[in-house]
């Protein structure tokens, strides 16, 4: 699938050069490189969720000036009574819309430019995934396309862990789609009316619309169920939503699954054909290339950096379907994406036209720049080699998702540091770098002092 931005004779290009290439996406806007800053859980707020607050603008102030063609926000949240871990981001009352102008213009500056990278808004909801008593009351359940519980079949241990956690969801009725579907396009309404670029539509590792079109969470006999398309009908109604309510120059992505590995799950051959849909419905510029759940969590697991992109294979695949349209939605391809060799290497066979990377932009938010600066060679363009040690214990979890999500949760400490201006140093260890984590918080401080204030009501009681 080429654009007019696209050279014709790859293969003689260095790989810096291929990096460097601008592209067209078919709403007009023009990414001024294939790198992109792809969305990772932050946690930056307080609990509960909230509007982006001076932590987010230092953070998102660095990949500003990081080199990168597209800044991806973590997940924004639509519905704030169904959160993922509860410090998330949440579309807001448009009296409130104020931050998310400011942290529009943290990454495109005062005055955009030719070089200024593309703001886009990652829009969630977690569906089944939202855990028990996170912004709602435990009674009330998570929702669902159908009432199938969380279960990652590791045993009963886990079985029982997820239940607890998680519960049974809801059955979603029309009414309750109708509302995703409104809040899906509130938030593309708030990104685009707030300086925002565009937005993707989180449709990847078993969230509220990846459960729907799935076979092994969605057993509706309605017109949501039953069939590839009939599952893929929330989707479709969510893009043509949106696209009703924003310019055609905004930017409108997916985030889908090329499969979920859990058995009865998305395989590729299905989500080609969700990709065929996609395409068929218009209005969408990009498919980011994902896979996996939370559920079992199998993407999560440590790879080696410098090691083949995940994914590869699906991308090649896509580009093949939309290929000789040159309105077709771009394919990015996220996951283990370490090194310009390998960034290059996948645009130069045509598997994908945008590399997307999340954990080395946590590490060095100017990955990118490094990367598209052809006096660094390719043996030194590559994410630094480290370990994150959890110990024995993580590790002898009973439930997988706790030792992988580890590796999240190493990020998400490292991204705190440079929104708070401190250094970030690969040497510190898991342990050392959640207690600076914890010490730093505000929230942990907030509760000392709600303990220290009860202890002293009690000491005066008696």
């Amino acid at each position: 699938m080429a654009s007019e931005n696209e050279n014709d004779k790859p293969a003689e290009m260095s790989n810096a050069a291929i990096l460097q290439q601008p592209l067209t996406l078919p709403c007009g806007k023009i990414v001024r490189n294939r790198l992109v800053k792809a969305a990772m859980y932050e946690a930056l707020t307080p609990f509960g969720g909230g509007p982006p607050n001076s932590q987010h603008f230092r953070l998102y102030e660095a990949w500003s000036d990081g080199g990168w063609g597209i800044v991806l926000s973590g997940n924004v949240h639509v519905d704030p009574r169904y959160q993922g871990l509860g410090q998330d981001l949440i579309v807001l009352p448009r009296a409130k819309w104020g931050a998310y102008r400011h942290l529009a213009s943290c990454i495109k500056g005062l005055k955009p430019s030719p070089s200024t990278p593309l703001a886009l808004m990652q829009l969630i909801h977690p569906g089944r995934q939202t855990p028990r008593g996170n912004c709602r009351f435990p009674w009330s359940p998570a929702l669902a396309p159908s009432p199938i519980p969380m279960n990652s079949g590791e045993g009963w241990m886990s079985t029982i862990a997820y239940r607890g956690i998680y519960g049974v969801p809801k059955e979603m009725t029309q009414k309750d789609i109708d509302t995703a579907v409104h809040h899906f396009t509130e938030g593309a309404v708030m990104a685009y009316e707030t300086g925002w670029d565009g937005v993707e539509i989180h449709c990847a590792h078993g969230y509220l619309i990846s459960s729907f079109l799935s076979p092994k969470t969605n057993h509706r006999k309605d017109a949501y169920g039953g069939s590839i398309q009939a599952r893929a009908k929330i989707l479709l109604e969510v893009i043509a939503s949106i696209r009703a309510a924003v310019p055609s120059s905004f930017c409108v992505g997916v985030k889908l699954n090329c499969k979920d590995f859990v058995k009865g799950g998305i395989g590729e051959e299905e989500a080609l054909e969700q990709v065929r849909m996609i395409h068929q419905q218009g209005g969408v510029d990009f498919i980011e290339i994902s896979g996996g759940t939370y559920e079992l969590a199998v993407f999560l697991d440590p790879s080696n950096p410098t090691g083949k992109p995940w994914f590869d294979h699906f991308a090649a695949s896509a580009s093949a379907v939309l290929a000789g349209d040159p309105n077709a939605p771009r394919i990015m391809l996220t996951g283990n994406m370490r090194s310009r060799t390998a960034c290059a290497e996948v645009i130069r066979n045509g598997a994908t036209q945008l590399c997307g990377m999340a954990r080395p932009a946590a590490i060095d938010p100017k990955f990118a720049a490094k990367l598209l600066d052809d006096r660094v060679p390719d043996s030194e363009a590559i994410t630094p080699t480290y370990d994150v040690k959890p110990g024995s214990l993580v590790k002898a979890a009973p439930v997988r998702v706790v030792g992988v999500s580890v590796q999240s949760m190493y990020h998400s400490f490292m991204l705190a540091r440079i929104a708070r201006g401190q250094t970030v140093d690969i040497r510190i260890g898991f342990w050392p770098l959640t207690g600076y984590h914890i010490l730093s918080s505000r929230d942990f401080w907030i509760f000392c002092a709600f303990i220290a204030g009860l202890t002293l009501l009690g000491h005066r009681a008696l």
